[in-house]
């Protein structure tokens, strides 16, 4: 094992967690649902309730059978640590501090809970801190072992004899209180972000479906129309695979568009070849609607994003469908937007083909039916909600700044490099 301890700061003292941490216990492994528990129902965690430090009780499954009921033990208990013994090479050590007790969440056996932590000499708080600190976290995965490539286990007396420089108590209280002020801040900003989001959800379905007018607008007509009316829809069938003799391209592929309302040169495209054909047909303009044609389940279908700003040639991969709109009569912008509004896409996904794998033809996609506005009102209504986006962004921004700068506080608080003084 590589350590990456550094040097031991005055009046700290290493100890072995096993002089902190009287013992650690496991839950065990029960048959469960495909679903979150509800609030009357018993869920055991799933090793993703462990992360960065925190414990997100919602990923859990119910525990339905009365016999695996009974043979669950051990619950998420207050001032307690979760760690997860066994996981993936890149998850494997996981840490989470939890907060309250949790009588109706029980823990698998790939989980350890710990108990009797010394409450005299640590706070279990800092402690879970620690843990997820850098030096620390290198050493805990480096003592996982296993073969396999996906999956490794540390044992209990490994992790126990894994040693910690431990500030004085009043210390560890002090170095908590600062870094809960920057929880606080951050939880702050999240919610602020849940919120928008959830206005946003709202406003997009109201504006989009002419259930809130601008003022301006009222009393004119929104028309039906169908979308192969007001736009062009091309099926892309150009795949990844690099051919010779074709010219070098750059991909728009499923995964941009599913992850991405804008398609636009801030995304790293895949790079790959086609032909003179396929570039004619396939390289991607300003203000085109991209949407998922195919996917394994039917409700994956219709994720739609906006072409804007491209500064070089980039063309629409496999499994999408370019709709390059009428720009007298609608504008891609809006469109997009329309496209993801609930009612729109139900529409389209519903009408998906497949069993094992869904689809949508030409067809299906030019004989859905829109209503639109002037295009006017689609330019404020698309103004409007990209106005929403931006203050969206910028609060995500500020989160981010929030904890980059949280990141580099516990680093030097917890190896001691910045101290704080007893204000007791």
């Amino acid at each position: 094992m590589r350590d990456l301890r550094t040097e031991i700061p005055d009046g700290w003292n290493e100890k072995k967690l096993h002089s902190v941490i009287k013992d650690l216990s496991a839950g065990v492994s029960v048959n469960s649902g495909d679903r979150p528990a509800d609030k009357n129902e018993i869920g055991v965690l799933k090793t993703s309730s462990l992360k960065k430090g925190c414990f997100i009780a919602t990923e859990n499954k119910v525990i339905i059978k009365e016999e695996e009921k009974e043979r669950s033990k051990r619950t998420p208990k207050a001032g307690t640590i979760l760690v997860s013994r066994m996981n993936t090479p890149d998850l494997v050590g996981e840490i989470a501090y939890v907060d309250k007790d949790y009588p109706n969440l029980y823990l698998p056996d790939r989980i350890w809970i710990t108990e009797g932590i010394n409450a005299d000499e640590v706070n279990a708080k800092w402690l879970s801190y620690k843990l997820i600190s850098p030096e620390v976290k290198h050493n805990l995965k480096s003592i996982a072992t296993g073969t396999s490539g996906s999956m490794k286990n540390i044992t209990q007396n490994d992790f126990l004899k894994l040693p910690v420089a431990f500030p004085p108590k009043h210390e560890q209280d002090q170095i908590v209180n600062i870094i809960e002020k920057w929880d606080e801040a951050i939880s702050n900003v999240d919610n602020l972000i849940k919120a928008k989001k959830q206005y946003k959800k709202g406003l997009m379905q109201r504006l989009l479906s002419g259930k809130m007018r601008f003022p301006e607008f009222e009393g004119e007509d929104w028309v039906e129309v169908k979308l192969g009316d007001i736009a062009e829809v091309i099926s892309s069938n150009l795949d990844k695979k690099i051919k010779e003799g074709q010219e070098d391209v750059r991909l728009c592929n499923y995964m941009d568009v599913y992850d991405n309302a804008v398609i636009d040169s801030s995304i790293s495209f895949m790079e790959s070849t086609a032909s003179e054909r396929e570039i004619e047909k396939y390289t991607l303009k300003e203000d085109d609607v991209i949407i998922t044609k195919d996917s394994e389940t039917a409700d994956d279908i219709a994720n739609a994003a906006v072409v804007k700003n491209l500064e070089s040639r980039v063309l629409c991969g496999y499994h999408l469908a370019i709709i390059r709109p009428n720009r007298e009569k609608v504008l891609g912008d809006f469109l997009a937007k329309q496209i993801m509004t609930f009612a729109y896409r139900k529409q389209l996904f519903q009408m998906a083909n497949g069993a094992t794998r869904y689809g949508l033809r030409i067809s299906d996609i030019e004989n859905a039916k829109f209503h639109i506005p002037s295009l006017k009102e689609q330019k404020k209504i698309s103004s409007f909600i990209n106005c929403n986006n931006k203050e969206i962004s910028l609060l995500i921004e500020e989160k981010q700044a929030f904890e980059t700068q949280k990141k580099g506080l516990m680093q030097k608080l917890l190896t001691g490099k910045v101290r704080v003084k007893n204000m007791n």
